[in-house]
């Protein structure tokens, strides 16, 4: 299926410069369960010139604002320009002082810090120099916790964006999106990456999404639930501990055809996932059952 396009990007985003407009649009976000009439729409913005606020009104139905007998309410397009300004994606800017976390590099066993400038975390080891994650993230997400849960609700947010990923839909405009394992290659994002990593491309927009290919995997019920035999929740476990998911800890088991592979070591059980190149899983090995 192809979606009718019917106006222009640049004409959708004029509709949205006026302050007035935006109003419109706040006053019927925080009156989400039933429509308002025109009056009281009108008072909620207290807008006197009825006029001018018919004008403005009628520039938004149809793509922001839909109007029924009951009176108007938000389209979906409406929430989510409402959604987005309230995330702080277009209104603030994040910057933390940087945080050393109290879990130890799974490579090195080194100091681990997290810090968060122009809208994105990075953990990074400060013995190693090993980067455990990078992710773009609106200020709006901390907004309101305390300095000592932010690192928690980082993880929780970008675990939700590997969530969107894996079932095929861009983090950026809900695109479809898909997976492919590369190896020995040049990453836009990341540089030269030798070992086995996934890369998702949305066929709408230039999006592009890197991950480990253990953190590709961290929702696959053989990985969640050899884990919690082992009495790990991985839901609660923050992904930069994994050594399994890592960079550079997959290995690329054969090139022709493709096939990678993550070993997964617990209390000395080894559960094996081997992937092909379109990330679907072809073998699943537990040394439990060997």
């Amino acid at each position: 299926m192809t979606l009718d396009t019917t106006t222009a990007p640049e004409e959708v985003f004029a509709l949205l410069g006026n302050d007035l407009r935006m109003r419109i649009l706040q006053a019927l976000f925080e009156n989400p369960y039933e429509p308002l009439s025109f009056s009281t729409l009108r008072e909620r913005v207290d807008e006197r010139d009825s006029g001018k606020f018919n004008y403005h009104l009628g520039k938004l139905v149809g793509r922001f604002v839909q109007k029924s007998d009951e009176g108007y309410e938000l389209t979906m397009a409406g929430w989510q320009i409402i959604g987005a300004i309230l995330s702080g994606a277009y209104t603030d800017s994040g910057t933390i002082d940087p945080i050393d976390l109290d879990v130890d590099c799974p490579k090195c066993e080194g100091t681990t810090r997290l810090t968060y400038e122009n809208e994105r975390v990075n953990i990074r080891c400060l013995d190693c120099e090993e980067q455990l994650l990078s992710a773009g993230v609106p200020p709006g997400v901390i907004d309101g916790y305390d300095r000592e849960e932010i690192p928690h609700i980082f993880e929780q947010w970008i675990r939700g964006l590997f969530d969107q990923a894996e079932r095929g839909f861009c983090v950026s405009c809900s695109g479809r999106i898909v997976p492919e394992v590369l190896v020995d290659c040049e990453d836009e994002q990341l540089g030269r990456i030798d070992e086995p990593h996934v890369k998702y491309t949305c066929q709408r927009c230039p999006e592009i999404c890197s991950l480990s290919l253990g953190s590709a995997l961290l929702n696959h019920p053989a990985v969640v639930g050899f884990h919690y035999d082992h009495g790990i929740d991985l839901r609660t476990t923050q992904t930069w501990s994994l050594d399994w998911a890592r960079r550079g800890a997959a290995v690329t088991e054969s090139r022709d055809p493709l096939r990678a592979r993550v070993d997964i070591t617990l209390d000395g059980d080894t559960l094996t996932i081997i992937v092909d190149d379109a990330l679907n899983v072809v073998e699943v090995r537990d040394s439990r059952t060997a």
